[in-house]
């Protein structure tokens, strides 16, 4: 991309796109609403969403995330050619990560790794279950992700507020943009079927003529062992799944040497991440056109 944007300047973008603004002109005809009441909403939203980026948090979170790795003992094992392949295309066009969900490891391993092997950290889509968890949530935002509702029906301003801003991290944003496209977690660690809402946002921008292309990179998270197993055990038997709380994350962390550091000297828990090369939506439509005009040949 010739020109990149921070994430205060993508809010500004979106709350002045003629999108929002044609929304708003529509809503306030049919709901009765002043649109000056319906803009500051959408401010409102844009500040409960938006993302952040400051590098001395994400430093000392990368930090953390080793210290914590080195006392379960973790190995992470990944298919670097594929991620140095990934480097060499960066800057090209955006990057959308669509990676499996096992664990609320995740999060950090993706974001590690391109820390790592110095790609652009991405911008993570993350659930409301963390916007309120006291010093976490702000931490969470300040290294990349930014926040979304559950579900968006009966609310069509937050929706049309949040498709908008998806839409501009892919066409503005210099960073790639990650979201897990099962939706959830699987208590299984078998593959969920795909949700598409937030992946047909992300290809808006593509099929508004925004962006030449988009190249899609699936992930796939494998673990010998996750952290939330005895939660899963219990969620099985019909146990409510606990809200996520800070005081409930510092407890987990405190048992994690008990369940995972108890071997000195190998690893307890082995990790495979496997990212691909990517593949282009260029390519993919190319090849679609392909097989079905095979198909009707």
């Amino acid at each position: 991309m010739d020109t990149s944007f921070t994430p205060a300047e993508i809010k500004k973008i979106v709350a002045s796109s003629t999108y929002i603004d044609s929304f708003i002109e529509a809503e306030s005809v049919r709901s009765g609403v002043p649109k000056e009441q319906l803009m500051k909403q959408v401010r409102e939203y844009l500040e409960e969403m938006g993302m952040d980026k400051k590098m001395h948090v994400i430093r000392w979170m990368g930090i953390v995330f080793l210290k914590i790795s080195f006392m379960m003992k973790i190995g992470i094992f990944v298919n670097e050619t594929a991620i140095l392949k990934l480097k060499e295309q960066m800057g090209k066009n955006p990057i959308l990560f669509l990676p499996t969900h096992r664990s609320y490891a995740d999060f950090c391993v993706l974001t590690y790794l391109c820390y790592h092997y110095d790609i652009e950290l991405p911008a993570v889509a993350a659930g409301m279950d963390f916007y309120s968890m006291a010093v976490v949530g702000q931490r969470m935002r300040e290294t990349g992700a930014f926040y979304m509702r559950r579900t968006i029906v009966g609310a069509p301003l937050y929706a049309s507020t949040l498709k908008q801003y998806v839409r501009t991290l892919v066409a503005k944003y210099h960073a790639p943009l990650e979201f897990f496209i099962e939706g959830t977690r699987s208590r299984s660690n078998k593959s969920l079927p795909p949700k598409y809402g937030m992946l047909s946002m992300s290809l808006t921008a593509y099929f508004a003529g925004e962006v030449s292309d988009i190249t899609i990179v699936p992930v796939n998270f494998s673990y010998d062992r996750i952290m939330e197993q005895t939660l899963f055990a219990y969620e099985h038997i019909g146990v409510p799944k606990p809200k996520e709380s800070t005081g409930g994350l510092l407890k987990a962390l405190r048992s994690l040497n008990d369940h995972f550091g108890s071997a000195r000297g190998r690893s307890r828990g082995r990790q495979l991440v496997i990212v691909t090369a990517g593949y282009t939506v260029l390519v993919l439509s190319e090849q679609t056109d392909c097989s079905v005009n095979t198909e009707s040949d």
